[in-house]
């Protein structure tokens, strides 16, 4: 899927940021790994899709890691 947005990503000139996330309660099997170093992970490796894809770097505006903290549906 991400390889196809590359190419209508490359043809606007709108940037965009792009934010990985991670469930709530999250437990890392690394010590000294948790949910940011995860969404952080997540969300870069889909700028390395979109830029192996041939996205300039000038169209991303950001890359983050949310961990948990922004969840998209509220967990029970």
């Amino acid at each position: 899927m991400l390889q196809k947005l590359a190419a209508p990503l490359k043809a606007t000139p709108l940037r965009i940021v792009i934010t990985g996330h991670t469930a709530s309660g999250f437990v890392s099997p690394r010590t000294g790994y948790d949910g940011f170093d995860l969404s952080a992970d997540r969300a870069n490796t889909v700028r390395q899709i979109l830029q192996r894809e041939g996205l300039p770097t000038g169209h991303i505006f950001s890359v983050s890691g949310k961990a948990d903290t922004q969840p998209l549906f509220p967990d029970d």
